[in-house]
């Protein structure tokens, strides 16, 4: 396969496995989340907005795209940089079904294993203490977000004498 171009991997630079970009991430997360809880504002309303927006910080941090492997910035500035080039449409054109030829190309007999890796000066070769798989970014994780959300809010009104308020209005059974 000498076509193949494989995806572009970065290294963690820190010690603990993530790296400066995660991190800035999930302290303007934090940050954001903490004036959240400041704000003037009912309990429920707080602690819906601030696992929200805490979980998409996460996703955001650790988010890649299962496809590409692309952070959320990268895919989203993919996506925008598709639907803002120019369109060429070619004058007199017809689709054409045009049968694939196939081609047999033997297996090599013999494949030699990839070189080892060099370092780059100034590159440690320290394995990081953990490290964090790649959240998918696809509709079930945002889905598990606004669940997060939803549920937590509940519990917060639950906590807050949500249910002491209902059976008021509700005739006991028995």
């Amino acid at each position: 396969m000498d076509n193949y171009v494989p995806p572009v991997i970065e290294p963690p630079k820190t010690v603990i496995g993530i790296g400066g970009r995660e991190i800035g991430v999930l302290g303007a997360t934090a940050f954001v989340v903490l004036l959240i809880i400041v704000m003037p504002a009912p309990m429920l309303v707080k602690v819906g907005f601030g696992v929200l927006l805490g979980g998409f910080g996460v996703a955001l941090a650790f988010g890649r795209e299962p496809k590409s492997g692309k952070t959320a910035e990268a895919y989203i500035a993919q996506i925008l940089h598709f639907y803002k080039r120019s369109r060429f449409h070619q004058r007199g054109a017809v689709a054409m079904d045009i049968p694939a030829q196939k081609t047999f190309i033997p297996a090599p007999a013999f494949v030699a294993p990839d070189p080892e890796p060099t370092l780059e000066p100034g590159s440690s070769d320290r394995k990081p203490l953990f490290t964090m798989p790649p959240l998918p970014l696809n509709v079930g994780m945002f889905f598990s977000i606004f669940s997060l959300a939803f549920l937590a809010t509940l519990l917060t009104w639950l906590w807050l004498g949500g249910y002491q308020e209902l059976s008021l209005y509700i005739k006991p059974l028995f």
